[in-house]
């Protein structure tokens, strides 16, 4: 009987990326030795096959050129692809595999998949095959295994992408295949899988190998979402790996609950890699904040109004990253991330609106005071995070985080402030209220998205603000004497260089040291206020300077605050 033959590219969203796998939908099972030769035929990684039962489960069955395996994931997602595009039946779909059980699959309204794989847990090797050592051109900093692979970890990304292995020594490894990790620095790990035991060399993306990834990774970053790349020449990207969670892939135990047990040694070894990439994140945070702390002292001098200065922020951030991304190839393939591109564009306008209402309140009441009220916006990311992402925080964190919080207010000198105040100034703290609600909004939107590509991401930001204000800013703007240089450094450091540090930076961290190292800002605007315009520094201030400090330090030292001074737990709070 004729049999229909479908090709599918699983975990990508662009042609001839991702894993490619045949699909062969059976009205009933053929002899294994036929199917075992279509597969060889087919000289793809695998071919799945699958017979629907009178339940409406689908059995399923993969098949690599040379043998029968047990579980593919890549295939099996291409396989619920095939059924949703013959409608050959209404998601959610049950597909059923001898050695895996019964797995999951829905379809989401942006047309991709979610599947509940099940969990491959490694045990760390006391032993390392000296097979393994030889086949693999850099040495590893710890290895586990599973019954598929040998899971190799690396301490940066660099080095999974430059590894060379030696394909013939690895045949000696047979059963397992090989896989290769380490921290991403556009991504939460990176990987590599290899299989000459099973027929192949390298493989695009591997499904069934980030059911031990994720959970091993998310014990490492203390985190349950996560994203993934497999470093291969054609790549893929694993938008979302919640462990446990609700967004797939899912690579947890098949049943609901906490996260499986893990010995300690493989926590703390991959803990100890991990650690790496936190710490770069919290020096490029750092970084950010500091830098960040100057655009007031741009926008002063560049004298212009806040609708102007944030036109031309946009403006030369968007032609500076752009010109990086084409350079770098980050914008590759872009426009074909539909929903990246519609959460960029939102997470923009609300940027740009921010901007826009923060120099205005500045311009209506003061730096100072413009600056206490902005940074209310922590307070919204930890709420919103708590509420809509289910992201716990301590409340030792939360009361540094307020302690943070009073050292800005007195540092603002609210008392000489309120003394001269003018009619505008409710006006500019309404303003400001505003832009830290907006701040506080885009920025835990621009986390979440800006983790796989940061740097297109602000780019798309900035040109929307661009095509939003173009016709709003001034024309006396364009006089021969206007400071461009300071517009420009607007555009490039704070728009471009700043938002790339922060997004890149996102991931790997905490949202309550993010809250608490936005405090680093002022810190710096007060200093640079006193270096360069004079403006001389009271005593409170400087107390608030210290707490700033102490707040800042009792996050990321991760001391507990004092019992008695701690409030009553809030939702998403914990102690």
């Amino acid at each position: 009987m004729p049999l229909s033959v479908f090709i599918v590219d699983a975990f990508t969203s662009v042609p001839f990326k991702g894993n490619p796998a045949a699909v062969v939908p059976l009205q009933a099972w053929l002899p294994d030795a036929l199917m075992q030769a279509i597969a060889g035929e087919n000289n793809l990684s695998e071919t799945a096959f699958f017979v629907r039962d009178a339940d409406g489960v689908f059995d399923i069955r993969w098949f690599s050129p040379l043998k029968e395996i047990g579980f593919c994931g890549h295939a099996a997602l291409a396989s619920a692809h095939v059924i949703a595009s013959q409608r050959l039946a209404p998601f959610p779909l049950r597909l059923r595999a001898a050695a895996v059980g019964e797995l999951g699959v829905e379809r989401l309204d942006d047309g991709s998949f979610e599947m509940r794989f099940p969990n491959q847990a490694p045990a760390l090797l006391a032993s390392v095959p000296q097979a393994l050592l030889d086949a693999l051109s850099i040495a590893p900093q710890a290895v586990y295994a599973n019954q598929q692979a040998y899971i190799a970890v690396y301490a940066d990304e660099r080095q999974v992408r430059a590894l060379v292995p030696d394909l013939a020594r690895m045949l000696a490894l047979a059963p397992r295949d090989v896989s290769v990790t380490a921290p991403g620095s556009s991504h939460d790990f990176v990987s590599r899988y290899f299989w000459p035991a099973n027929g192949g060399t390298e493989d695009p993306v591997t499904g069934s190998i980030h059911a031990a990834l994720a959970p091993l990774w998310a014990q490492a970053l203390a985190k349950t979402q996560l994203t993934a790349l497999q470093a291969s020449a054609r790549g893929g990207t694993r938008r979302r790996a919640w462990v446990p969670g609700r967004s797939a892939p899912r690579p947890c135990a098949r049943q609901r609950g906490a996260v499986p047990a893990w010995d300690d040694r493989v926590v703390s070894a991959v803990a100890a890699v991990a650690a790496g990439a936190t710490r770069r994140a919290l020096w490029q945070l750092l970084l950010a904040e500091v830098l960040i702390g100057s655009v007031g002292v741009f926008v002063h001098e560049s004298g212009q109004d806040p609708v102007t200065a944030v036109f031309y922020r946009c403006l030369f951030g968007a032609l500076f990253l752009t010109v990086c991304g084409l350079l770098g190839g980050q914008l590759r393939g872009l426009w074909r991330e539909r929903t990246l591109l519609r959460d960029a564009v939102v997470s923009g306008v609300l940027l740009v609106l921010n901007w826009v209402a923060l120099f205005a309140g500045m311009a209506r009441s003061s730096i100072g005071v413009a600056t206490m009220v902005y940074h209310l916006f922590p307070f919204v990311m930890l709420i919103l995070a708590a509420l809509l992402q289910g992201e716990r925080t301590r409340r030792s964190d939360l009361g540094w985080t307020l302690l943070a919080f009073a050292g800005v207010a007195c540092s603002a000198d609210p008392a000489r402030l309120w003394h001269t105040a003018d009619r505008g100034y409710l006006l500019g703290i309404a303003l400001t209220l505003l832009a830290a609600l907006l701040c506080g909004a885009s920025l835990l939107m621009s986390r979440r998205i800006g983790r796989e590509r940061p740097l297109a991401v602000v780019t798309v930001q900035c040109w929307v603000g661009t095509l939003l204000l173009a016709g709003f800013s001034s024309g006396s703007a364009l006089h021969p004497g206007m400071h461009w240089l300071w517009l420009a450094g607007l555009g490039v450091i704070h728009s471009g260089i700043v938002y790339v540090l922060f997004y890149s930076s996102y991931r790997h961290l905490h949202v309550a040291t993010i809250a608490i190292l936005a405090f680093v800002y002022p810190l710096v605007t007060l200093l640079l206020d006193y270096l360069l315009y004079g403006h001389r520094l009271v005593p409170v201030q400087w107390l608030g300077l210290a707490l700033i400090v102490l707040g800042t330090l009792a996050v990321n030292l991760k001391w507990r605050w004092p019992q008695r001074a701690a409030g009553a737990a809030a939702r998403g709070v914990v102690p």
